[in-house]
């Protein structure tokens, strides 16, 4: 386990496998932008796959503080972290959530999209991904609350798993628009647009145009 500046006690621990410069996917702006915000009584631990290299170099991350580095082949490390509430990023790290590793403590997951393959059938929304179903039913029921990052993807949960109903609160993900967006003048006579993502209808993009 690798730790940076740490803290005897956290309120809340952000399980990720993206952070820094580790990215696999679009989540990890959204976990850089909450370590950039982050409150003393915060950490983020790092899950990484030893199978993708196990390079692990401090000032690939967003800050040298409130940081745990754990290799997902060592799982019962995370039983020496002290704090009250974890918070789940992504469902392909469930076994670091299971009652052997965090026990009792409070456990949120974070829904950034709902792991079924687009489109969907409504009748068997997760098509022959029957491993990837039962790990997303199990977190969804073993969490003590559920985060969506819209109201279209609340609608979809709940509409694929109706006893998700209550449990469900939207969280808007966010970015600071100084270091993200506003790189150039704006001019009244420009009309190129630019997108960088996937062509998804949930990304908002003839809404945008």
């Amino acid at each position: 386990m690798l730790m940076m500046k740490t803290k005897e006690k956290y309120k809340v621990a952000h399980f990720t496998n993206e952070i820094g410069r580790y990215i696999v996917g679009g989540i990890a702006t959204v976990i850089n932008e909450l370590y950039r915000n982050r409150d003393e009584e915060t950490c983020f631990l790092h899950l990484f796959d030893e199978r993708f290299g196990d390079t692990i170099a401090t000032e690939d991350y967003p800050g040298d503080e409130d940081i745990y580095v754990v290799s997902i082949n060592k799982l019962e490390e995370i039983k020496r972290l002290n704090f009250d509430i974890a918070v789940l990023h992504y469902y392909g790290l469930s076994d670091a959530v299971s009652e052997e590793i965090i026990g009792n403590k409070k456990l949120i997951y974070v829904i950034h999209s709902v792991t079924t393959p687009e489109p969907y059938e409504t009748l068997n929304p997760f098509g022959i991904h029957k491993d990837v179903e039962n790990i997303f039913r199990y977190l969804c029921h073993r969490a003590d609350k559920l985060i969506c990052v819209s109201e279209a993807e609340k609608l979809k949960l709940e509409s694929i798993l109706p006893e998700t109903q209550g449990k469900v609160t939207v969280v808007y993900n966010g970015i600071t628009f100084d270091d993200y967006i506003f790189k150039k003048k704006i001019h009244k006579k420009r009309t190129k647009f630019g997108y960088l993502g996937r062509m998804d209808y949930r990304k908002g993009i003839l809404e945008t145009l």
